[in-house]
């Protein structure tokens, strides 16, 4: 039991998502991609997901540790001030919650993470404007 808090278990959010009860509050190390989202609405929003995996649940909402001090890098990429989608690869390693949220609009899934490493290069988009939202919405 102890040895799980000093070594990560390497899961994929595909098998998270098959077995969640398996790996409910573990440690646990994934490689995902990974999407912030800034708004001046908001909190900037971490969500890791797993390009090709077909478990509908294969995605999770990513909160920071109190205690976990960012490196400068995985700081800009989570707290740039400009309002857009900001991409990479990441190595999350933390807590895994299988019930972090209702899962209404975000994945029911959570990580706190205490450790942050960046895979690729940062690729942004902006964000929809009010009237591609309100076109969307429309359809």
């Amino acid at each position: 039991m102890f040895w799980s808090f000093l070594v990560p278990a390497e899961v994929t959010l595909c098998t998270l998502a098959r077995d969640p009860e398996v790996y409910h509050l573990s440690f646990v190390r994934i490689t995902a991609s990974a999407t912030v989202i800034s708004s001046r609405l908001s909190d900037p929003t971490i969500l890791i997901y797993a390009p090709g995996c077909q478990e509908p649940d294969a995605a999770a909402v990513v909160s920071l540790d109190e205690s976990y001090k960012l490196p400068p890098e995985v700081d800009e990429y989570i707290n740039a001030p400009k309002e857009e989608y900001r991409n990479a690869d990441v190595v999350i390693e933390g807590r895994f919650d299988q019930a972090a949220t209702m899962g209404c609009f975000t994945p029911r899934f959570g990580i706190t993470a205490s450790s942050i490493r960046l895979l690729s290069p940062i690729s942004s988009e902006p964000l929809p404007s009010r009237k591609q939202n309100e076109r969307l919405i429309s359809e």
